[in-house]
């Protein structure tokens, strides 16, 4: 039933919560969490794992002070199994990057994000144009975030419905060039 697997996708979510991840939390640790895709391949049930996983983020820091969206570290990118459930590639990153941010959640889609001091995020195309040789510095983090298109791969790829039919071979190819 459909309370069913909300119950379970919430009990996956809570699973996250090492004790390290909630002190970190708790104590104001600013701690960094990256989801690198493939999450769901529903868009409802990713609703309800974010939702559920950022409830009780919030929960755990509003021990110290109000939680806000501006204090997490939390990045999304999406995999190949986040398009299942859509009609076109676009319509799957806008509704994704809509609902990440009502979440304060960062999408990471094609960007590159440094974090020194203060965190920069910019479009692999900018940085890779005009500011390569800030990638060559050091940097405390440094994520390079975007969905894994399989343009060069001619065994695994969208022929074969890895995309769940949004995105075809030839989208997939042009994807690769951007």
């Amino acid at each position: 039933s459909k309370l069913q697997i909300k119950s379970y996708i919430k009990k996956l979510a809570l699973s996250l919560f090492s004790d390290d991840l909630k002190s970190d939390i708790k104590s104001h640790q600013y701690p960094i969490v990256i989801f690198c895709g493939d999450t769901a391949t529903r868009f409802e049930y990713a609703k309800i794992f974010y939702t559920e996983f950022i409830n009780y983020w919030d929960s755990l820091e509003r021990h110290i002070r109000p939680s806000t969206k501006d204090s997490r570290l939390i990045y999304v990118i999406l995999g190949n199994h986040e398009f299942w459930d859509f009609y076109s590639k676009d319509d799957c990153i806008n509704s994704y990057k809509k609902f990440f941010k009502s979440l304060g959640l960062i999408f990471l889609n094609n960007d590159i994000l440094t974090y020194d001091i203060h965190k920069y995020i910019s479009s692999c195309s900018n940085i890779i144009n005009n500011f390569m040789p800030s990638l060559t510095s050091p940097h405390k983090l440094l994520i390079i975030g975007g969905t894994g298109f399989a343009g060069y791969n001619s065994t695994f790829n969208a022929d074969f419905n890895i995309y769940g039919g949004t995105i075809n071979r030839e989208q997939e190819i042009e994807e690769c060039k951007n």
